[in-house]
């Protein structure tokens, strides 16, 4: 019986890499446009590749880096056939008020609106958010506006914050 030698395989991989190599480089000196197209197309792919993996890195493999996140969770406040559907303030005031086992209840919403930028109207999304969303969030707040819900029984002024 023979015991083969572990090395043997390493030894054969590199020469098959060193026969590639060798090939390769005699058909790029035979052909140098068809060598310099491969490299074009293989340049152009690993590009985007690398955009598009950029563009989706952040948003589905990275969590957001929010002091404290694990500590942090999503209250959707819709009905079954519209799950994700905007709250009312009213029914915001009442989940917060009766929240036993939430340290803090905030929220936020986006708001459209529109700017007259010289060259006609655009529209921008405006973020409203309850009075301590930034405390909590830890996020630092741009720029920011006072919109106090005026009512007859006193409630927390909103801020609306927008950023380029």
């Amino acid at each position: 019986m023979t015991v083969a030698d572990p090395c043997t395989k390493i030894r054969g991989m590199w020469d098959w890499i060193r026969h590639d190599v060798r090939a390769a480089v005699r058909l790029f000196l035979r052909r140098p446009g068809y060598g310099l197209m491969a490299a074009g197309t293989l340049a152009v792919g690993l590009g985007l590749n690398t955009i598009a993996f950029s563009a989706v890195n952040a948003p589905l493999f990275r969590a957001a880096r929010i002091a404290r996140g694990d500590s942090i969770g999503w209250l959707y406040l819709g009905t079954r056939s519209q799950p994700y559907a905007d709250a009312s303030l009213p029914l915001f005031e009442r989940v917060r008020r009766d929240a036993r086992t939430l340290e803090t209840v905030v929220a936020e919403g986006r708001m459209p609106l529109a700017c007259d930028s010289g060259n006609g109207t655009d529209q921008i999304w405006a973020l409203v958010v309850s009075p301590d969303y930034f405390s909590t969030v830890r996020v630092p707040l741009a720029i920011a506006a006072s919109a106090g819900v005026r009512r007859s029984t006193p409630t927390p002024s909103m801020a609306t914050s927008s950023a380029r």
